[in-house]
């Protein structure tokens, strides 16, 4: 059963329309597919630009930065995460699926459960986060109508925030980004408008009476980098996930030009702006304090934006979290497995809301996303690169055999890298609420993860993972729609 579309347009060009996509990880027919790559440019701009990046911002001034390094950090980061964030979303049009299907060309058709389940937890995390973001915003606005909102009235929000994200997941990609690109222009006037308030506030407040020593100011540098970096990082898994409806002759490079710019553009406003106000104002609590620097008439309106952006965030979360599962074999379509997800986020959100501190936890997330996704997304772009763009599309959806079969369904080598790779940045990372003794006693507290989980696993692969000659297919039945082997 194909999609709601339009009828009428010519092959690549046909739109979809407003309703349930049926689509899970089969390729996009040639039919189905149309945009262009500046299209992406506002489903990221969108997806990023949100109070997320804001938050995340907050934290190298949080962890002791001056403004001045916070906000170099803002920019090195996002730079260094949106580059990779585009190079991740190249084979979206040539393979026509998701990005977590693409890695089954280095990691083997069963190799690949390994990584699907990592960009699982990532994007469910996610859903978590957002989810906590869009009920503080809320339960603010309640606030302000006279409604002093105790935890029963946060669950309430809670359950309708889950509902309204979920609805629009499950329509799927048509409205996906038909929402991103109205939201992008509402986030982008009302978000930036910030500025105009917070930048007096932070100048006034100046750098830190006693900034720290050298040594170990360039540690808390390197964990403000990571955690900036992390952001885009934590976007990767999804990077293809649009651009696999692109026709399948759209150039790699304008994919990962849009895509990239995209995300530096709304995650770096972000990171400028949470770097600005963590100077302004107490943000360890993200939201409470950030009003009484505002005017009366531009709360609501913030709040209102700060809730939507949440959401829109977690539209893009759950519907890649539901291509994940689809990636690790679950016998199911899209939709039903977004509204479980949508549902099981419920757990981790109430932690964040009710039990933990908030900005520890999202602090510590940040960390562990530069661990496991880094190695994966540095594998990801030097595959592509050997295999100079070059893939079976329809052997990544085979059962068995075929040129990713490897031996048994699995590239061991990437595999071993990978978990090499995750294990080398753990062993040099430093979070809030666990570091590596490595990092502590040895290397001054400094956080090494982000060299260790990108550039030195991209390298390791490179010298030792390069794939083996495509062998001839052994099984020409493709995967069924609901995803098959992981």
């Amino acid at each position: 059963m194909e999609p709601n579309r339009n009828d009428g347009g010519a092959p690549g060009e046909s739109r979809p329309g407003i309703g349930v996509e049926l689509h899970g990880l089969e390729p996009i027919p040639e039919g189905e597919r149309y945009g262009r790559p500046r299209d992406l440019f506002w489903t990221w701009v969108g997806g990023s630009y949100s109070y997320v990046s804001l938050t995340a911002g907050a934290l190298p001034v949080l962890f002791g930065l001056p403004l001045s390094l916070a906000l170099v950090t803002a920019l090195l980061g996002n730079v260094l995460g949106a580059v990779l964030f585009g190079l991740c979303a190249m084979p979206g049009p040539r393979t026509a699926t998701a990005t977590i299907v693409n890695t089954r060309a280095a990691f083997g058709i069963r190799g690949n459960a390994l990584p699907a389940a990592v960009g699982f937890f990532s994007a469910f995390g996610w859903v978590a986060v957002n989810s906590v973001l869009a009920v503080m915003a809320a339960a603010q606005l309640l606030a302000m109508a006279g409604v002093a909102p105790g935890k029963a009235e946060r669950l309430v929000l809670f359950a309708l925030v889950l509902a309204g994200q979920i609805l629009v997941a499950v329509v799927g990609h048509a409205t996906v980004m038909a929402m991103e690109r109205v939201y992008a222009i509402v986030t982008s006037l009302l978000l930036s408008g910030l500025f105009v308030f917070a930048l007096p506030r932070a100048l006034d407040a100046g750098a830190p009476a006693t900034p720290p020593e050298f040594p170990a100011q360039s540690g808390t540098f390197l964990l403000g980098l990571g955690a900036i970096v992390a952001g885009p990082l934590s976007w990767t898994n999804y990077a293809a996930d649009y651009a696999r409806y692109l026709p399948r002759d759209t150039p790699p490079g304008r994919v990962a030009l849009w895509s990239g710019l995209g995300m530096g553009v709304g995650n770096g406003l972000g990171g400028l702006l949470g770097a600005l106000l963590a100077a302004a104002v107490d943000m360890r609590d993200p939201l409470s304090n950030v009003p009484s620097i505002l005017p009366s008439w531009y709360v609501a309106p913030f709040l209102g934006v700060l809730f939507c952006g949440a959401i829109a965030n977690n539209v893009l979360n759950l519907y890649t979290a539901g291509l994940g599962l689809l990636a690790l074999g679950v016998r199911a379509r899209r939709w039903p497995t977004v509204l479980a997800l949508g549902l099981l986020a419920a757990a981790p959100a109430y932690v964040a809301l009710f039990v933990h501190d908030f900005m520890e936890l999202f602090a510590q997330f940040l960390n562990l996303t530069i661990c496991f996704l880094g190695p994966w997304a540095a594998i990801l772009v030097v595959d592509w690169m050997l295999r100079r763009g070059e893939y079976d599309a329809d052997a990544l959806h085979l059962r068995s055999g075929g040129p990713y079969w490897y031996r048994d369904g699995v590239n061991a080598r990437a595999l071993g890298i990978y978990v090499f790779g995750v294990v080398l940045a753990l062993a040099l990372a430093r979070g809030p609420l666990w570091a590596s003794p490595l990092s502590m006693e040895l290397l001054g507290g400094a956080d090494l993860s982000l060299l260790a989980g990108v550039p030195l696993t991209g390298a390791l692969y490179y010298a030792l993972g390069q794939p083996p000659r495509p062998a001839p297919a052994q099984d020409d039945i493709p995967a069924p729609e609901a995803g098959g082997a992981a």
